[in-house]
């Protein structure tokens, strides 16, 4: 992936907490987020594809299980790592493959 190659491409990255995040003993506060309000408004953003980095059990222990078949009913993509709260990834040439392999889409 060459970032120079986007230059003259027009596309927009966003960051937001995960969508559908039910926490009820958190660190900050109570999260109840409704899973399908949060992928309605991402799909009224006109998003293409959502790129989630989540262990296996953050996904449950969030309670959203359903996300990934949720993202693609409605039409978006759905890219999911595998990564531990608050590490970085274990595997240093599967994290850059993939970044790039992300990257090659946007373009």
């Amino acid at each position: 992936f060459d970032a120079n190659a986007t230059r003259s491409i027009n596309f927009k990255i966003g960051m937001t907490i995960c969508p559908g995040k039910s926490q009820i003993k958190s660190r900050t506060w109570e999260w109840r987020r409704d899973l399908n309000i949060d992928l309605d408004y991402i799909k009224q953003q006109k998003v293409d594809i959502i790129v989630t980095l989540l262990s296996k059990k953050d996904v449950v222990r969030l309670k959203i299980e359903s996300i990934f078949d949720e993202i693609r009913k409605r039409g978006m993509e759905s890219i999911w790592y595998d990564i531990d709260d608050g590490t970085c990834p274990k595997d240093e040439e599967l994290w850059k493959k993939n970044a790039s392999d992300v990257g090659r889409k946007l373009v």
